[in-house]
């Protein structure tokens, strides 16, 4: 098995942590039905 290691600079892994945040969040809201009685 080879050690596998995945490097990114950082501008583009705070640009996928930011679309994480987003995503997750307008996924809470959708699941929720739009009314925010979910948090």
């Amino acid at each position: 098995m080879t050690d596998f290691s995945l490097t990114l600079p950082y501008i583009i892994g705070l640009f996928f942590t930011t679309f994480a945040l987003v995503g997750v969040s307008n996924a809470m809201n959708i699941i929720d039905g739009f009314n925010g009685l979910a948090s």
